[in-house]
């Protein structure tokens, strides 16, 4: 696979440099580049790395089933590998952890009584994992990987000059983009609708530049999660209610959420059952409704409320069906399938690029709960201390009534953006237009 500059390759850097560092623990969806993430650092920063997969070689497991002292696992890893693990020059990995629970619960006395070791670990399917056993509190570092950013995709497709020219919201770039720099953006983001940002797809598409390539490594990958739906189902009913949620969960992004029309055959509980699996599994993002009266905005999330993200932009419009011809052929991304493409866009970018969607990489929204209310803002978000209001839509200030209404609503708003299919970056009644592309 392609060599891609990653976000998380500087989170590693630091976390090797720091004199607080604590065993690393990757957390994502299946196939969006841990393990490659850290094989990849491995060569850059360590002399020698002994990769424990748990999947693939399940007899390591058995060094986790009598004593977790670090001492005797170190020595029976180094009998197994042939070498002796040395700190500090050598890195651990662990990878699919998920798969011995007991490993997870040695972290804790890695830290403890092995500082000096470097370990990393990453799994998939972690949270089904981590609710069963008793999790190392305050021993343990935690990073989450999604897939390719907007920004991160540039790079891997030789279009890094461009990420210059990308505005953001707060202490970055805010000039008008230029023509040429807007067309080209313009370009690439049609790619990125049709390619995503599973690292897989998108070095299919560096290597042969054909979107059949890429529809079919998004085949194999979507296959994969069919094939992992049967790993959480409890039972064949929810087996069968968890990959139909799957298969409509992408069509219904960008629209608020009521469990009875999303699954009308389903009890309203196994429905609700299964979207919080999807959600423990990342496949799936519930964008829940908050009042934006104060910080934390998740205070006072609802769960009745709520809208969805899928994990990945391409593997989405690829899985609900949506013409690939179309978004390339579309001259106003904003208008195609309803603007779904276009939210989901933003809301991958919200948790890939700055680590956190607003707090606790959650994502959130503003639905008025009142009855025969349509008031919505697609998503808030909290930067610095100050929480911002973002809308996605074409048009005039005077038509963002939503936006307006919430203004008026809740004073601890104290910023509003409204992205659009523009090129310039502008200031208009107190409405803040930035185009699609931009870093909030």
């Amino acid at each position: 696979m392609t060599v891609f500059k990653r976000k998380i390759d500087k989170s590693l850097a630091v976390w090797r440099e720091s004199p607080l560092r604590q065993p690393m623990m990757l957390r994502g969806a299946r196939q969006v580049g841990k393990s490659f993430a850290v094989r990849e650092f491995a060569k850059a920063s360590y002399e020698n790395f002994f990769e424990v997969n748990f999947e693939q070689r399940p007899s390591f497991k058995k060094i986790f089933e009598g004593d977790l002292d670090p001492v005797v696992i170190l020595s029976e890893l180094s009998l197994i590998f042939g070498k002796q693990i040395r700190p500090g020059v050598d890195l651990i990995f662990f990878d699919e952890i998920q798969e011995c629970p007991q490993a997870i619960v040695s972290l804790r006395y890695f830290y403890e009584q092995a500082y000096e070791y470097h370990i990393v670990t990453a799994g998939s399917l972690l949270e089904f994992a981590l609710e069963k056993i008793s999790t190392p509190v305050g021993r343990i570092a935690y990073e989450f990987m999604y897939p390719l950013s907007f920004s991160e995709f540039l790079s891997a497709t030789n279009r890094e000059h461009l990420v210059t020219h990308l505005p953001r919201l707060r202490g970055g770039k805010m000039e008008p983009t230029s023509a040429t720099a807007h067309a080209l953006l313009t370009t690439a983001m049609k790619d990125y609708f049709i390619i995503g940002g599973m690292p897989a797809a998108v070095s299919a598409f560096g290597e042969s530049r054909d979107f059949i390539a890429v529809a079919e490594v998004q085949d194999r990958i979507l296959q994969s999660f069919r094939d992992d739906v049967h790993k959480y189902a409890r039972g064949e009913f929810q087996s069968s209610n968890l990959e139909k949620l799957l298969e409509t969960g992408v069509k219904h992004v960008g629209k608020q959420i009521k469990y009875t029309t999303i699954s009308p055959d389903t009890d309203i509980r196994r429905t609700k059952a299964s979207i919080n699996l999807l959600e423990k599994s990342c496949l799936l993002h519930k964008i829940r409704s908050v009042n934006p009266s104060g910080l934390p905005l998740g205070a006072e999330a609802s769960d009745k409320y709520f809208k969805l993200q899928f994990l990945d932009i391409g593997l989405g419009q690829r899985w609900a069906g949506f013409s690939a011809a179309a978004v390339n052929a579309g001259k106003d991304l904003l208008a195609l399938y309803e603007s779904r493409l276009a939210e989901q866009f933003v809301g991958q970018q919200l948790l890939a690029e700055s680590s956190v969607g607003s707090e606790n990489r959650s994502l959130y929204c503003w639905i008025r709960a009142e009855k025969n209310s349509e008031a919505e803002v697609d998503f808030i978000i909290a930067r610095e201390g100050v929480i911002i209001a973002v809308e996605i839509k074409s048009g005039t200030s005077g038509k963002l009534k939503s936006l307006k209404a919430l203004r008026e609503k809740y004073a601890a708003v104290s910023q509003s953006v409204c992205l659009q299919q523009c090129s310039n970056v502008e200031e208009n009644q107190g409405v803040l237009f930035m185009p699609l592309y931009s870093i909030l």
